[in-house]
């Protein structure tokens, strides 16, 4: 859903030839690329905060509501990283319970 909204945001800033938009873009990429390829929590929440705070400050200038399909993304993203990191976690602690040969017939 982040490329969704990077694709947009390009989009629209080539239309509207706004291009100060690619350091928006180049942004959300990056942290996307961080939470997909790294499984990084810390991009999440910095997307998400990136998110509401880019919300809020186009809400303000343009007097409507927009971006906030970037802090659902935001959302999932941190709750999906998070879930992640507990699950291998809990692999991390049930797996040595059985020792490291996983060969083992238990």
């Amino acid at each position: 859903m982040a490329y969704i909204c990077a694709a947009l945001s390009l989009l629209l800033g080539v239309v509207l030839q706004n291009y100060s938009v690619m350091l928006d873009v180049l942004l959300i990429v990056g942290l996307t690329l961080g939470m997909q390829l790294a499984k990084n929590r810390v991009c999440a929440v910095l997307l998400l905060v990136y998110s509401c705070i880019n919300t809020i400050i186009v809400t303000i200038g343009s007097g409507q509501v927009s971006g906030w399909l970037l802090i659902v993304a935001g959302i999932f993203a941190v709750i999906g990283t998070f879930n992640l990191h507990k699950d291998y976690q809990n692999f991390l602690q049930n797996s040595s319970a059985y020792g490291t040969n996983t060969n083992q017939v238990l």
